[in-house]
């Protein structure tokens, strides 16, 4: 188990390569989560286990981690202030973020909004 100093450092890293939106590196990013495949993302607008937005598992958060990079605007992540808990195995981070979005070139693109 980490250090909550050697947690903050992997969520730093996280937060570089999220910025960075490089789907060639993915790899790499999801090298910095734990190997158990009980693994949990849980997301805004999260309500139920593994259904919006809480996600379960490498290949679940694999692929909102592809979505939000080809989808989503621009995330800034506050790890500087992130909340990092740590009890006997388990860890759990919660932070908050920013994202700010080009809602113009969306509503171009879907005029049914």
């Amino acid at each position: 188990m980490q250090t909550k100093d050697e947690l903050k450092t992997t969520l730093e890293q996280f937060r570089q390569a999220y910025v960075a939106r490089d789907v060639h590196h993915l790899d790499q990013v999801m090298d910095l989560f734990a190997s158990d495949e009980n693994i949990e993302m849980i997301g805004i607008g999260a309500y139920e286990r593994n259904g919006n937005e809480w996600f379960v598992g490498h290949q679940r958060i694999r692929e909102i981690i592809e979505s939000d990079r080809e989808y989503w605007g621009d995330v800034m992540m506050d790890t500087d202030h992130a909340n990092v808990t740590i009890h006997d195995q388990t860890a759990w981070v919660s932070m908050t973020a920013t994202l700010l979005r080009d809602t113009l070139h969306l509503i171009m693109h879907c005029p049914n909004i």
